[in-house]
């Protein structure tokens, strides 16, 4: 994916647009934790919703979760194809992986040219703006 026909979202953008997934999630979890009682499958419940909520957003039409697609953003592959559910789930999965390594692989998102962390290099994905007319819109 090269060229300056796409315009990649640093480590500032996407952290807009997971804090705003996050707030969502929180909402959820409120309202699960109000059915379930135990804290190991609270946990459970928890960390499988977040995880479908990734895969599932990511891989519709939108290829954005709601914070991303709030930032008109979106997750591609290479040559800007369409994410399938298994490249979406493994993508978010690999983000644990960067939490055990004292988050390094979502502060390389900020060293990155192309934006991408350490799950993004892994699996073979991007985040990019929809439109690259946005190009005059800078969060970074």
């Amino acid at each position: 994916m090269g060229g300056a026909k796409y315009k990649y979202a640093g480590y500032w953008p996407r952290m807009w647009a997971y804090n705003t997934d996050l707030v969502i999630l929180l909402a959820v979890y409120y309202l699960i934790s109000l059915v379930v009682t135990t804290d190991r499958l609270m946990y459970l419940v928890c960390f499988l919703i977040t995880v479908f909520y990734h895969a599932i957003f990511e891989s519709s039409h939108w290829q954005a979760t709601p914070g991303k697609r709030l930032l008109k953003l979106k997750v591609v592959g290479t040559v800007n194809e369409e994410m399938s559910l298994a490249k979406t789930t493994g993508r978010f999965l690999l983000k644990i992986v960067s939490l055990f390594i004292f988050y390094i692989g979502f502060i390389m998102i900020g060293f990155s040219k192309k934006g991408q962390g350490l799950h993004d290099k892994i699996i073979g994905t991007y985040v990019i703006y929809e439109d690259p007319e946005l190009l005059s819109r800078n969060f970074h």
